[in-house]
């Protein structure tokens, strides 16, 4: 079911957490949680992955796409390198957004991904 007819502000106002949102048989598109007023380390505690969130790469050229919520909000939230990849982001985004070279080996990113991010190894 949509929630077409609903104002999702209303949803945070009236008591209702976001564990209970994610419980229940309503699809609400994850990404528009946001507008509910939870914030992005609530929706990280009530479960939710980088791929709920909608954050997977669509376009031919990912580092391009400017959809995505920024980088900065999704680690002060909690995601860490591991979630990152296991959404799939590619190794080169993640070192232009300040992981290193063992934190990337630490999530266990392939050495052909590293070698496309610019390591030489």
């Amino acid at each position: 079911m949509q929630l077409y007819n609903y104002n999702l502000k209303d949803f945070a106002k009236g008591g209702i957490s976001i564990q209970e949102i994610k419980e229940t048989p309503i699809y609400i598109n994850p990404p528009k949680l946001k507008e509910t007023g939870f914030t992005f380390q609530q929706i990280k505690e009530a479960g939710y992955t980088l791929d709920d969130l909608g954050y997977k790469y669509e376009t031919p050229n990912p580092l391009q796409n400017k959809t995505f919520i920024p980088f900065q909000e999704l680690k002060d939230a909690g995601y860490d390198k591991k979630d990152f990849k296991n959404a799939k982001y590619p190794a080169q985004y993640l070192k232009n957004n300040g992981f290193s070279l063992k934190e990337l080996m630490n999530a266990e990113y392939r050495s052909f991904d590293l070698k496309i991010a610019g390591y030489i190894l």
